[in-house]
């Protein structure tokens, strides 16, 4: 028995015919693609980077800014006269050495256990592959609905498939290239674990199975045009990726900063995106909301209104009452919602209503309902001490699905007096499913108090600050007896802040803004004369 029998053959004799391998000399390289390699390289080395969320996006613009744009500036993407679909021309770049997301199997197990050997040094490794698995695998050779960059690296309809191509011949291509039988399989940006299966390939066994492969197989290189090998040459997985200027790569590497928490570095990034992007709302908006998370609020607030300026995503016109209304960019409310925040914890609160307005008036063009931004306008409209405004606002948000709106409705019913009213409201917050300290700490206080000033005989003051007390004050006046002659103190935990700034471009939401520190209730029994 061979060599080649023994360590390889015997081992894959029960794979079926569909079967494609790649070879890899050194078993402990992980199975990436060369632009995959060259993203690592870019951040430093950090395989991590692969398993970021955003990483496929950046797979994308890589392709396309980077490979596909520079290739047909520069006459690469042409065939007899005829436009190369954007696959042939990744393919002609991959095959000339450029560092892209296709990973190339072949239909020859020998071929790629000859490329297993290469290196007798340490082990080596067979990659296997079953293209049979219809739910696993896609074959898109003669789909030519399915040769764009954006179907080949972010498909739309979600199938989920790992994508793959017979190989295409061209003219002047060697006769080795059509005996290998290529497969090329395309990492977006991963090939999954579960699907592959693989055979070692010892390292004291490489150098005899190349002896008994060598008689058999031609590995000549393939040899294509000069200036395409150039050009792809300076484009493989060995040379590192420059800044690129594109900006959608600077939005997914700021959005990558961002959601890692890292928000000085997404704004330097942002601000790149700026300059590449000028008229893109969502460049001065995702700027906005970093610069919120580091308490920059006077830059946030220019940038929000940047985005509202820069706003090209207008609605269709709607029709109201068979009315033609006039197209309004009705998507600009979270720019507003965003705006109010930042002006809030500015502390100009008529500002921040002012972008309350706009942001419930937007909503409500497009029956949108969203709880934040009334919880957030109740909140300001407390603060303004617009009473009626303020517990309207709280309604809105508690019926559109806030457990924070009753907590402050409370809250603010009871700065009112209204004590009766604000047990309800904390007794449905808990009946609701909320478990916050705060709410059944009110909601046993004011109970209490209740039980303290009975039904009616009683004064309550306008809520001021107390400056001993160094907190908003309640004071309850009773009538004098004998059974009141106290003065008694509740501590109330305070209001739940506006919630956070909506999230853009996929990103989650702000972390939100303090509430108010708690408040007090004071009860004088000698008081009342």
């Amino acid at each position: 028995m061979t060599a080649v029998e023994k360590v390889f053959l015997s081992q894959i004799g029960e794979l079926s015919s569909s079967c494609v391998f790649r070879g890899q000399a050194d078993s402990s390289w992980n199975l990436h693609s060369g632009a995959t390699r060259r993203l690592i390289k870019f951040f430093n080395d950090d395989e991590r980077v692969t398993e970021e969320s955003l990483f496929s996006q950046m797979l994308l613009v890589y392709h396309r800014s980077v490979l596909l744009e520079p290739a047909r500036t520069l006459g690469f993407g042409s065939d007899s006269g005829r436009r190369m679909s954007d696959l042939q021309l990744l393919a002609k770049l991959h095959n000339s050495g450029a560092a892209t997301g296709l990973i190339d199997f072949t239909w020859e197990p020998l071929v790629a256990l000859w490329f297993a050997c290469e290196d007798s040094s340490c082990d080596g490794r067979v990659f296997i592959l079953d293209l049979s698995d219809s739910l696993r695998f896609r074959d898109i050779t003669g789909d030519v609905n399915a040769q764009s960059i954006e179907e080949i690296f972010a498909p739309t309809d979600g199938r989920g498939k790992q994508l793959y191509c017979e190989k295409l011949v061209q003219e002047d291509e060697t006769p080795r290239i059509f005996h290998q039988r290529s497969v090329s399989v395309i990492a977006s940006p991963l090939i999954p674990d579960e699907i592959v299966k693989s055979v070692v390939i010892s390292a004291s066994d490489k150098a005899l199975i190349r002896r008994e492969l060598e008689s058999l197989f031609d590995m000549d290189t393939t040899e294509l045009l000069a200036d395409i090998r150039r050009f792809s040459a300076a484009n493989s997985a060995v040379f590192p990726l420059p800044q690129v200027e594109d900006s959608e790569f600077c939005r997914i590497q700021g959005n990558q900063c961002y959601e890692r928490g890292e928000y000085q570095h997404a704004i330097s990034y942002y601000d790149r995106f700026v300059e590449l992007a000028p008229d893109d709302c969502s460049a001065y908006a995702l700027r906005g909301n970093a610069k919120s998370e580091i308490g920059d609020y006077c830059g946030a607030t220019e940038d929000f209104g940047l985005a509202i300026l820069k706003n090209a995503n207008p609605l269709e016109v709607l029709e109201v009452e068979n009315s033609p209304v006039d197209t309004v960019k009705y998507y600009s409310w979270p720019y507003y919602l965003n705006r109010g925040n930042v002006k809030a914890e500015l502390n100009d609160l008529e500002g921040a209503l002012g972008d309350y307005n706009e942001a419930v008036r937007l909503c409500q063009k497009i029956s949108l309902r969203e709880p934040t931004v009334y919880l957030n306008r109740g909140n300001t409209n407390a603060l303004l001490h617009h009473s009626e405004d303020a517990i309207n606002d709280f309604d809105d948000a508690i019926l559109y699905g806030s457990l924070a709106a009753r907590f402050n409705k409370g809250n603010f019913l009871v700065l009112l007096g209204r004590f009766d009213e604000a047990l309800q409201c904390y007794d449905e917050a808990i009946g609701e499913g909320s478990v916050e300290a705060g709410v059944i700490c009110n909601r046993n206080c004011v109970k209490t108090i209740l039980n303290r000033i009975g039904g009616s005989g009683y004064e309550v003051n306008a809520p001021q600050n107390h400056s001993a007390l160094d907190r908003m004050t309640v004071e309850v006046s009773l009538r004098a007896s004998d059974n009141n002659m106290y003065r008694d103190f509740f501590n109330f935990h305070g209001y739940f802040g506006n919630a956070g700034n909506t999230g853009e471009d996929g990103l989650p939401s702000g972390r939100g803004y303090k509430g108010s520190v708690g408040f007090v209730v004071l009860i004088r029994g000698q008081e009342w004369i």
